[in-house]
């Protein structure tokens, strides 16, 4: 799968080795050049203009580490980003974490996001992983005359104009919205993830991700807590949701994919989602092939509510307000 562990996995390790293990530079140094050249190119889209990337796969509890591989990759020679503009991602980023209760009162780092929040982690999670955030501090290994330091910051794309960027290799379209500072991810494809753990669904296979807005999680062991998965079901009830999406397209402005829901006994219906992506948001049109009529859902979002605060619901029998 596409994820933050092509950043604070392979780009790290790969540029680590390369910066100090010869053997390893005189092996790999090509592939290596070749790779942290197109990945620095789509670096930049992953991040809002607040500073937040967005929040998609797992082992999001590393938080900053996500920016490890600029520091790598300028300590290496392979910047290939414009020093300013490497900066502006990186601070902006661990502004972002330090002032929304990253650290607990207590001086801490906890599981979470944000603050604590334990429905971020995964099985494999303790008490001690969130400290791979250090790896976000990889710049520190720069001289304090080196560019990255000296420079005037440069504003990113989510600071500058709406745009759309596509990445075929990963499967993924990014639209930038400058006027909100919202960097919003479409996985069009999403290849099978090898590790099948808690929430994998959602942090993975929905139609769209924000910057600005969290995914909406499930109950562990219950009912999702915000209706927060698309899928389909033949009696409103029992629901195959959304997994493994594989691309038939992708456009600046128009993808497509599909997914095989299991309708158990039943058998399987080829669902497709077609993707119209607009200057402020987006459409999805789903259809299936099942010959039978099938309820439809598509959701995913989460409430955006700032640290420390707590949302507030009005219901009534026409509509739903979140504020």
């Amino acid at each position: 799968a596409y994820d933050y562990y092509n950043f604070w996995g392979f780009q790290m390790f790969n540029l680590y080795h390369y910066r100090y293990t010869d053997p390893w530079r005189v092996e790999f140094g090509r592939q290596i050049r070749e790779s942290t050249s197109a990945f620095m190119e789509n670096f930049p889209y992953f991040f809002g203009s607040d500073g937040s990337p967005v929040p998609f796969g797992r082992s999001l509890t590393y938080r900053v580490a996500a920016v490890s591989p600029v520091g790598y990759a300028e300590a290496a020679g392979l910047g290939t980003l414009p020093p300013g503009l490497e900066r502006r991602v990186a601070s902006g980023c661990l502004k972002y974490f330090w002032e929304r209760g990253m650290l607990s009162e207590n001086g801490l780092v906890q599981p979470g996001w944000l603050g604590a929040n334990a429905v971020v982690a995964e099985d494999y999670t303790h008490r001690g992983a969130p400290y791979w955030i250090a790896v976000g501090f990889s710049p520190l290994l720069l001289p304090e005359d080196h560019p990255f330091w000296t420079e005037k910051e440069l504003p990113m794309p989510a600071d500058a104009s709406d745009q759309v960027k596509v990445v075929p290799g990963a499967q993924m379209v990014f639209r930038i919205n400058s006027r909100r500072g919202e960097s919003r991810l479409y996985p069009v494809g999403s290849p099978r993830h090898n590790r099948i753990s808690w929430q994998t669904g959602i942090k993975y296979y929905q139609h769209a991700y924000s910057s600005a807005l969290g995914w909406a999680a499930l109950g562990e062991n219950g009912p999702d807590l915000a209706a927060g998965r698309s899928g389909v079901s033949l009696e409103g009830k029992s629901w195959s949701y959304r997994v493994q999406p594989a691309p038939i397209f992708l456009g600046s402005r128009h993808n497509a994919s599909y997914y095989m829901a299991d309708l158990g006994q039943a058998g399987y219906a080829r669902v497709v989602t077609q993707t119209l992506i607009g200057a402020d948001g987006e459409v999805h049109c789903v259809y299936h092939t099942y010959p039978r009529p099938l309820y439809v859902r598509v959701a995913g979002y989460g409430i955006a509510v700032k640290h420390g605060e707590k949302s507030t619901g009005q219901q009534n029998r026409e509509t739903q307000t979140l504020t």
